[in-house]
């Protein structure tokens, strides 16, 4: 029995920093506690399988420098602490108004589904006229396994999306669309000296946001609200 009724002050759980790792494949690892070894960095599922269910909200950072390492914090804290500039209200699916290539004048159409965050891969997928505008302007196709010119970077396009940003983080009524800039920095992958694009086609598939397009950027996966911010 404690004194006087008093139950004693439980310590918060401490925030739990693994390390991301790029594999040969690429696709992003970090060490599991188990007698796997190694999780990948893919569906909210495949990220939580391996932490307690005290985990109440996980932030990731993937480096812009692929030869670097990344992380991923898996926190008990609530995500109201967290300072994302921009908070989409679902989870693993992000609703997407239109995506567009910009270069001084831009080129957009509308989406009519929501966009998958694909963190298992590294590819951004896009709608067909929107990669073939993307192939023209970095000069490569798949015959040439999409490998770019390193040196023709600052001559490329910018991806545009328009995403549902949830400005109150509870309200509807609140959402608005705001422009998430995917840099060719960021869709360009350099291995060994040679530059490859980090795009496909999406086909009759839906929209997709590899990891690529988050490169050099934090994101934090709310799981008690389900809703992902971008920082």
């Amino acid at each position: 029995m404690y004194e006087h009724g008093q139950i004693p002050l439980q310590t918060p759980a401490r925030d739990v920093v693994e390390q991301l790792t790029l594999t040969q494949d690429l696709r992003y690892v970090f060490p599991a506690n188990d007698e796997f070894g190694h999780a990948r960095l893919g569906s909210i599922g495949d990220i939580t399988a391996h932490r307690a269910s005290t985990t109440s909200s996980i932030i990731v950072e993937v480096p812009l420098d692929a030869t670097l390492t990344g992380s991923v914090t898996f926190s008990s804290n609530a995500s109201d602490s967290v300072d994302a500039a921009i908070w989409m209200s679902s989870v693993p699916h992000i609703d997407v108004e239109h995506v567009g290539i910009r270069k001084g004048g831009m080129i957009s159409m509308p989406t009519s589904s929501t966009a998958i965050l694909a963190l298992d891969s590294p590819y951004v997928a896009l709608p067909d006229e929107i990669f073939n505008v993307l192939l023209q302007a970095t000069e490569t196709s798949s015959e040439r396994n999409y490998v770019v010119d390193c040196g023709l970077l600052s001559r490329f396009p910018d991806l545009v999306f328009g995403v549902d940003v949830d400005e109150a983080g509870e309200e509807d009524e609140d959402i608005e669309v705001q422009e998430m800039v995917v840099t060719p920095q960021q869709y360009v992958l350099e291995v060994e000296g040679q530059c490859s694009l980090l795009a496909r086609s999406a086909g009759s598939g839906r929209v997709a946001m590899g990891w690529a397009a988050f490169r050099g950027k934090k994101f934090v996966l709310d799981l008690g609200r389900g809703r992902f911010g971008l920082f």
